[in-house]
This record gives C-alpha cells, sequence and structure tokens, in this order.
C-alpha cells in the first residue's frame, strides 16, 4: 500500500491510472521478496540486496514516466485531433462550411461532420472518424486502447463536447438530403486543436 500510494503521483490523471500504479507495486513487491530470498541464501550481501532494490525502484518510476508520457500522447482526444487534421489537409476528409474555399465540391473527399454556425459547433458525423482511428491504427500496427464511448467521455471531460439537448449528448442533423447522428464539438476548441487558424493564416 505504501509503494502504491507513493506511485499514484506519478499517474495523476491518467485513466487506468490506479491499475497502472497496482501493477507495477505488486512487480516492486516480488521484486524484493526476490532478493531477500537471495540475501537468505548468502548469494547477496546486505549492500548488495539494497543496491538492486535502489535500483529497480528507480526503474519503476522512471517506465512510469515514460508509459504515462505515451498514454497522454495517446489520449482519445489527441488522436482524434490528429488524424482529422491530417485527413482535412490530405483531401480525404471534409468538413462542409470549415474551409469554404478548398472544400471539394464535387464530394470526393469523404464528408465526417458540418459546421453549424448559428450554435458555434461542429456537428461531427462521431462513426466516420472513428473508423478513420481504427483504420490508422490496423495500419500501423498499434493497439486501439479506447472504445468510441471512451472517446466522447474524453471529449465532453475536457470541456469539447456540448450537449446537444437537456440529457442528449448526439443528434441527427441534416446534410444534402440525409440524416446522421452526430456530436456537437465546440468550434473555437475544435479549430485550435487541428490547428484550423494555422492553416487560414498559410491561405492568406
Amino acid at each position: 500500500m505504501e509503494k502504491m500510494k507513493e506511485l499514484e503521483s506519478y499517474v495523476e490523471g491518467v485513466p487506468n491510472g490506479l491499475r497502472i500504479v497496482s501493477n507495477w507495486a505488486l512487480n516492486n513487491t516480488g521484486f524484493i521478496l526476490f532478493v531477500r530470498f537471495l540475501k537468505s541464501l548468502n548469494v547477496l550481501t546486505a549492500d548488495e540486496e539494497r543496491g538492486m532494490v535502489e535500483e529497480y525502484d528507480e526503474i519503476v518510476k522512471s517506465n512510469l514516466v515514460n508509459l504515462v508520457q505515451e498514454l497522454k500522447n495517446h489520449r482519445p482526444m489527441e488522436v482524434l485531433f490528429d488524424i482529422i487534421s491530417t485527413e482535412i489537409r490530405k483531401g480525404n476528409v471534409q468538413i462542409v462550411g470549415l474551409n469554404p474555399s478548398k472544400e471539394n465540391n464535387e464530394y470526393k473527399a469523404k464528408v465526417i461532420g458540418k459546421v453549424m454556425d448559428q450554435k458555434g459547433v461542429i456537428a461531427l458525423f462521431h462513426r466516420e472518424p472513428f473508423r478513420l482511428i481504427k483504420k490508422y491504427f490496423q495500419d500501423t500496427g498499434k493497439d486501439l486502447r479506447f472504445t468510441i464511448e471512451e472517446l466522447r467521455n474524453d471529449l465532453e471531460g475536457r470541456g469539447i463536447l456540448e450537449r446537444a439537448g437537456e440529457k442528449r449528448k448526439s443528434a441527427q442533423v441534416r446534410l444534402r438530403g440525409d440524416r446522421f447522428q452526430a456530436w456537437f464539438l465546440n468550434m473555437a476548441e475544435f479549430k485550435k486543436h487541428c490547428c484550423i487558424e494555422d492553416w487560414e493564416k498559410e491561405d492568406e
């Protein structure tokens, strides 16, 4: 328990942080028992035992720092915006009304949302971007560590997702005669995280 409390500060704000810490704390306990056993067999001296425990403790903390940084870099929201931004710039997808000067009027780019100026939001057809996310992880051979529900919760928890109604987190929107289930994302935050302002400056 003491080791868990000591390590908890390393995973503050990280999803499943308690589980990560408990695993490392158990590993640490197992290692301590192992070196104690070696000392009881006179394989190690007291100084060697202490040195190995201290070295392993540093290894645990170093690995936690690296793991937490990796998890933060791959939090659902960051992954979403990174992929959307990349795909928009490549011309593979578009959000209608977001950048009219570059909009693909021939509809070759996959439409994944539309601007709703009157509400100040982006209506994101969330299942399409999540398909892009899954494809990215499949193509790169990496493990997708979150679900669409966890993505939504991350967006909501960080103030990007706006409620579509009193109790609803999504709503149907119309576009070109079709209906889509959409999340409403704060437009200013969306532009900031997708670096839209930088693109607009480049176009000037």
